[in-house]
């Protein structure tokens, strides 16, 4: 998908851990990492009401998202400037699909139920 339009080789070892062949950027493993787990902390914030568990959920989403892309780099597999693009892509990805969910599902509530929608109008005494 996108190694393909940017076609960058992949780093080169005398005695790599993994030999990978095609293009590596960017890390199609970072973006994915960012979108999947990305998509179940969104799924699971919702219903930890605790700041404490939404804090560690998030910290150990993070963890890994990261622990994965260092992971590519120790394998000789990707520059670590491969895996920062696929953080970047994947975060653009999940910031445009996860914004328009929530903007259809405004759009949803607020069709089903349009006398909810309306904001009582505040005037001050």
């Amino acid at each position: 998908m996108l190694t393909s339009f940017f076609d960058r080789p992949r780093p080169v070892f005398s005695d790599p851990l993994e030999t990978v062949a095609g293009p590596g950027f960017p890390s199609g493993h970072a973006l994915r990492a960012v979108l999947l787990f990305g998509l179940i902390l969104y799924l699971l914030l919702p219903w930890l009401k605790s700041w404490g568990w939404r804090f560690l959920a998030t910290a150990a989403t993070v963890a890994l998202i990261l622990l994965i892309g260092y992971s590519r780099v120790f394998l000789g597999s990707h520059y670590p400037t491969d895996i920062v693009a696929g953080y970047a892509f994947g975060l653009a990805w999940g910031a445009l699909v996860y914004t328009g969910i929530e903007l259809a599902a405004l759009w949803w509530a607020r069709r089903q139920h349009p006398a909810q929608s309306q904001m009582p109008e505040v005037r001050p005494a």
